[in-house]
């Protein structure tokens, strides 16, 4: 059994939820059986599971409750507000601990596998404290969601950029929205079309065509139909390179800024700040209406990531729990 302890809601985002997905859907296909334990919006994380995997609410000493044997289980952290002393309950309880990272924070000692499919922060000497753990760090070992492989698009770029999508993040911590649409409908032809990823609101398009997407089936599929991304940083700015959509990212928080910057130095999208975005970002539009550049940033994103970091990820809890029988 591998238990997901993770977080899922609107302060929080939904990557953790969606990448926890992408690995418990492969250990399924592996012949292995998951359930989740999460801490947020439950009816959320139950609709996004669609009834493929028992969703519970986390509270404490959960981990006593569980009904499989001890000595048979891999639980994974994967979120920020998680904490040590859970960790070491479970520990205590005779399961292994694994830890979904996106950061260089100190790592939980207790840990026996630690995962970090970020840019920046997956490098060895970050973990240096969790000596023992096993690493599966960088790009081939990033969770990305299956269905975004129907989507990933090979053929060249369309000579015009039509489409561009904004992909503000779970919360839009950042408050991309209202400026980038502004700036958008302003500086855009009228026959762009404008594709968000929120909750529809009364706007005026001031004749463009703008479209509403919000459930993950619809972002992939408008993801992979888009010739121009603008996002937070996170999981969506991976995504959008694996699926070849060149993007401008805007941070929304602290740790998303390095991880951006290699995204840029990688050549697979451009990183705007959001004290400049309505400086540099018409600027950046223009630049990327010609063909050859999205071209070149299409090739880098196809290059980097190879969609296959979930299935890596779930052999190795497999084997965890192999060894943990």
């Amino acid at each position: 059994m591998i238990v997901f302890r993770t977080e899922c809601g609107a302060m929080q985002g939904w990557g953790h939820m969606m990448r926890c997905l992408a690995v418990a859907d492969a250990a399924r296909a592996h012949g292995g059986n998951a359930r989740f334990v999460v801490t947020g919006d439950l009816a959320r994380a139950r609709a996004l599971a669609a009834s493929r995997f028992a969703v519970e609410k986390a509270h404490k000493g959960w981990e006593s409750t569980l009904s499989v044997p001890s000595n048979r289980g891999v639980v994974v952290f994967d979120g920020y507000g998680l904490d040590v002393e859970e960790a070491r309950r479970i520990v205590r309880a005779g399961w292994l601990l694994a830890v979904m990272s996106d950061d260089g924070r100190e790592p939980i000692a207790q840990a026996s596998l630690i995962v970090n499919g970020n840019l920046f922060y997956a490098r060895p000497e970050l973990y240096a404290a969790a000596s023992h753990a096993t690493l599966l760090l960088g790009p081939r070992f990033t969770p990305l969601r299956p269905e975004l492989h129907t989507h990933r698009r090979e053929e060249p770029v369309r000579a015009r950029a039509g489409r561009i999508m904004v992909l503000p993040g779970g919360s839009d911590a950042g408050e991309l929205i209202a400026p980038v649409l502004d700036i958008l409908l302003n500086e855009t032809p009228t026959d762009t079309t404008v594709l968000l990823a929120a909750t529809a609101r009364d706007i005026d398009a001031r004749g463009h065509r703008i479209e509403w997407v919000r459930e993950p089936h619809e972002v992939a599929t408008a993801m992979g139909a888009s010739d121009i991304a603008i996002a937070a940083g996170g999981m969506s700015s991976y995504e959008l390179a694996y699926l070849g959509i060149p993007s401008i990212l805007v941070p929304a928080s602290a740790m998303q800024r390095p991880v951006s910057a290699e995204l840029q130095r990688l050549g697979v999208a451009h990183l705007v700040q959001q004290e400049t975005l309505r400086s540099q970002l018409p600027t950046l539009l223009d630049a990327l209406a010609g063909a050859a550049p999205r071209q070149a940033m299409r090739d880098a994103g196809l290059c980097l990531f190879d969609g296959r970091g979930a299935g890596r990820i779930a052999s190795a809890l497999l084997g965890l729990e192999k060894e943990n029988t």
